[in-house]
């Protein structure tokens, strides 16, 4: 292939990448600027794709763009989106939710929909049903760089080792530690502070096991 057609293939799927950008966003009904809030792109990122500025978007960021929209991240350079044909991403959607929204009652998940929730993201179609996520908090650095997504499922029965999700008493935000079980000993550890192992006692919930992290450089 002479370097000019390969120009020409270059320029012709980015057109269809910023086309099909621009008629999702418009069946979503989200402008440039709310599409960077929701996603977390910063929005001159999210401007140089739109216009055409970025000859090379990376690949992470096209990503989380095909997550907010549930589609695949192959489609968006696919005549599929551009001919209104149904392309959904192969798994499903959950819920980002807060810290504190996840101590609230046993299934925090329960009544959310896209039509009454923003925050969506693309996780594989085996998790559980009643899984969730959540967004690393700066205090989680270095272990989690910020904007790292934890993926819970309340399901998983924990074992040693596995990050989990638990609720201390009277406290209304959760809080990450790491299981560690010897023998009879149950123990919770800080996986991102120095401080004292802490025995896990019937006070403490477990709200849910870490399946998965991610993060989006």
């Amino acid at each position: 292939m002479s370097t000019q057609s390969a120009h020409n293939l270059t320029s012709k799927t980015d057109d269809i990448l910023i086309e099909n950008l621009h008629l999702l966003m418009d069946k979503h009904r989200i402008n440039e600027a709310e599409l960077a809030r929701r996603t977390g792109i910063p929005q001159p990122t999210l401007h140089k794709i739109l216009s055409g500025k970025t000859a090379d978007p990376r690949i992470s960021t096209l990503q989380q763009l095909a997550s907010y929209f549930q589609v695949s991240l192959d489609s968006l350079y696919s005549y599929d989106v551009l001919q209104n044909k149904k392309v959904t991403a192969e798994g499903k959607s959950i819920p980002v939710i807060s810290w504190s929204d996840c101590t609230k009652t046993n299934d925090p998940t329960q009544g959310l929909t896209p039509n009454n929730w923003d925050a969506w993201i693309i996780v594989d179609k085996n998790n559980n049903e009643h899984s969730y996520a959540l967004i690393s908090r700066a205090s989680m650095e270095p272990h989690f760089p910020r904007g790292t997504t934890l993926i819970v499922d309340p399901m998983v029965k924990p074992t040693d080792g596995d990050l989990v999700i638990v609720q201390y008493p009277d406290t209304e935000d959760a809080t990450l530690r790491e299981l560690s079980i010897d023998g009879p000993d149950q123990l919770l550890l800080s996986p991102y502070r120095k401080t004292e192992p802490e025995q896990l006692s019937n006070a403490i919930r477990i709200l849910g096991t870490v399946v998965q992290s991610r993060f989006s450089y």
